[in-house]
Order: structure tokens, then C-alpha cells, then sequence
């Protein structure tokens, strides 16, 4: 039977409705705004009257969930968000979709709530991203009374991109984590230089006029105290492990790797280690400087 002149099929009106979805959310890096997009573009493209958006949390349940049919005032009657468990959690543990003509007649359906709509025809199906599952869409509430695979393959491309929305959105702050961390550990070495610096000179200003002090025996005391205390606190402000001061305190002594290795009973390459640690903390470039540092600064006994 021919095709009225002007009409489309269904499927080319999903996959233009689809083409404007994705130019919609792309680009988008607000996660919240692209995943209520992808939601409404969804529900739209398989006419369902509910919809949601689920994303897994670590404590067993929805970190982030996104609803479309369902007032405020009903979410507050219906109570706390759902859990992973019944067909939900099928489809999170998975990772698979599901369409059902009557969600209810299915062994992992359990009950609804009480207030929350009396869904049958369901589709779900999960967000992935590189193999892992990171929530899930699922709708129901459409006037064909059951949904057809071409809305399940509609809804798995937006779902595609959901997962990479997702994604990129935790890459984004684990990396604005990682500059927070770094910006922070640059100015404590800066705070630690500084004070480290302000302590040496205290010490070396002090044996100065000790040096000058009409009574040479209080100087010299009131000098072996002051190095006491200013090395303590040198060594709380660079924070050296008690392993980095024994490497230390052998680097001074003009041992080589190789032999701080065999005193200490280490590897080589853990002493290594430890001398660059040390290095980093004292803000030195080698091994002389670090010596000298530790020597003027009384770091070590």
C-alpha cells in the first residue's frame, strides 16, 4: 500500500528527532543540564509519559536521579529515592536492556511504593561507558501500550551518550581534584622553604654572636638550645621519615648509595628513593647541598 505523499515512517522521524538531540547536548559540559536533555529527548522520541535517569552511587542506590512525569508534590508522597534492587538492580548487575508488555509479570519485579503510578509497559536500559555500568534509562507510560525495538535502540545511543557525558564529567573532576591537591602541595613546599630558610639564618645569626658574647660558656648553652629547638622544628617543617633522616645523616657521612644500602639493609633502589624524597623536602639539588643543609641546620645528631 503506497505511503501518503508528505508523511515519513516512524523510524525516520526517531532518527531526525535523534539527530537533534545529539547536536543539543553536544558540547554541553554541565552534566546535569546534558542528562535532563538526553532524558526529555528520549522520552520524546518514544512517547513515553515517564521517564527516569538513574546513577549508581556507591551505598547502594541512586546517586543522581532524574524523573519526567511525576509531579514534586508525588515524588514527596512516594518518599526516598528507589534502591538497586528488583528489575532496577537486574539491569544495573547485567548490563543489559530490558522491554516488557507488563513489567509487574516479571520474576525480578517486586512491588511500587504506595502513591507511585501503577506503570505496566517498561523499558530500561543501562548506561555504559567502556564496560562499566554507570546507571540506567528506563520509561514507561506510552499510548502504543508497549515500546518497539527500534525505541530500545534509540534510547541505547542516547544512553551512549549519557555514559560518555558521565564520564568525561568525573574525568573533569578528578582532574580539577588533582590541580587542587598539586596547588596546595606547591605553596606548603613554598611555606616550608620559607620557613626552613628563616630557621637557618636564626641559627647561623645566633652562632654569630655567640661568637661575640662576653660570656662565652651561656652563649655556647643558650646556643645548643636554640639549634636543639630550631632543628626540631626544621625537621617537623620538612618532614622527614625516620628512615629519610638515617639516609640522611648517612649522606652526610659521604656514603654512597651502594653502602647506606648495605648499613641499612636496603636495595638500592629503595635508598634511591629515599634520597630523592630527602632532596625534595630539603629543596636541594644534590646530595652536597643536602649535607651541608642538614650540618648548618643541625637536622640530624
Amino acid at each position: 500500500m503506497a505511503r501518503a505523499a508528505g508523511s515519513a515512517p516512524k523510524g525516520s522521524t526517531q532518527l531526525d528527532e535523534l539527530h537533534r538531540a545529539v547536536l543539543a547536548i553536544g558540547g554541553d559540559l554541565d552534566l546535569d543540564r546534558t542528562l535532563r536533555r538526553i532524558l526529555r529527548s528520549a522520552a520524546r522520541l518514544v512517547g513515553a509519559r515517564y521517564a527516569a535517569l538513574g546513577i549508581q552511587s556507591a551505598d547502594s542506590g541512586f546517586g543522581t536521579f532524574i524523573t519526567i512525569g511525576i509531579s514534586a508534590r508525588q515524588q514527596a508522597l512516594i518518599g526516598s529515592l528507589p534502591r538497586l534492587h528488583g528489575l532496577l538492580g537486574t539491569i544495573l548487575e547485567k548490563g543489559a536492556p530490558v522491554r516488557l508488555a507488563d513489567i509487574r509479570r516479571h520474576p525480578d519485579f517486586s512491588y511500587y511504593p504506595a502513591n507511585h503510578p501503577q506503570l505496566r509497559e517498561f523499558l530500561g536500559v543501562p548506561i555504559v561507558h567502556r564496560g562499566e555500568v554507570l546507571g540506567e534509562l528506563y520509561f514507561s507510560g506510552t499510548p502504543a501500550g508497549r515500546f518497539t525495538a527500534d525505541d530500545q535502540r534509540m534510547v541505547e545511543m542516547l544512553a551512549a551518550h549519557a555514559g560518555v557525558a558521565i564520564a568525561t564529567a568525573r574525568l573533569a573532576g578528578r582532574e580539577r581534584e588533582l590541580a587542587t591537591l598539586q596547588e596546595r602541595d606547591r605553596l606548603s613546599r613554598r611555606v616550608q622553604e620559607a620557613v626552613s630558610s628563616a630557621l637557618v639564618d636564626i641559627i647561623a645569626e645566633a652562632r654569630a654572636g655567640a661568637d661575640h658574647a662576653a660570656d662565652a660558656a651561656a652563649a655556647r648553652r643558650t646556643l645548643g638550645s636554640l639549634e636543639a629547638t630550631a632543628a626540631a622544628a626544621l625537621g617537623e617543617v620538612r618532614q622527614l621519615t625516620p628512615r629519610e633522616r638515617e639516609v640522611l645523616r648517612l649522606m652526610v657521612d659521604g656514603l654512597a648509595n651502594k653502602e647506606i644500602a648495605h648499613r641499612l639493609d636496603l636495595s638500592e633502589r629503595t635508598v634511591k628513593t629515599h634520597v630523592s624524597s630527602v632532596l625534595g623536602k630539603l629543596g636541594v639539588a644534590d646530595r652536597t647541598q643536602a649535607a651541608v643543609l642538614a650540618v648548618k641546620s643541625g637536622l640530624i645528631d
